[in-house]
């Protein structure tokens, strides 16, 4: 569908799929929401035409998760940035007392990449793709 006249789209999803998380003894392990470029879409090693995004384009994502007094240590997947030319990626996570916040940003700032830049594209969306494998781990008092 369309919007008309919007230069962008916000949804918020409140779910909880069983493929984020992972329950192992008293600790959780959790990863951020990314809907967008979990696996790298360039598999092939060479490539001998340009890539085409036929426009630029951001993609971002917010994973807020509220815990509960019962968690007593975490950790957090690393601080990123990365950029190509033409490309960028950055993830910030961080707690704020009672809830821990994942941000990410993918933005592809130009629509086509040449076949001599695809091995540095390719690179870029493997580390994308790596990114949003790293996940919170929380650890619950026992019972």
């Amino acid at each position: 569908f369309s919007i008309p006249n919007s230069e962008s789209f916000l949804a918020d999803i409140v779910f909880s799929p069983k493929n984020y998380f992972k329950i192992l003894d008293n600790s959780i392990s959790l990863r951020g929401m990314n809907f967008a470029f979990r696996n790298n879409p360039f598999e092939n090693k060479k490539r001998f035409f340009p890539v085409d995004f036929q426009y630029p384009f951001q993609y971002q994502s917010t994973t807020e998760v509220a815990v509960a007094d019962s968690v007593i240590s975490f950790t957090l997947p690393e601080i990123l940035s990365f950029e190509i030319p033409g490309a960028s990626f950055s993830r910030s996570c961080m707690y704020d007392g009672n809830r821990y916040i994942i941000s990410s940003r993918l933005s592809i700032d130009k629509a086509a990449f040449s076949p001599s830049g695809y091995s540095q594209l390719r690179d870029f969306f493997i580390k994308v793709a790596a990114a949003s494998e790293e996940a919170i781990i929380l650890t619950r008092q026992s019972h």
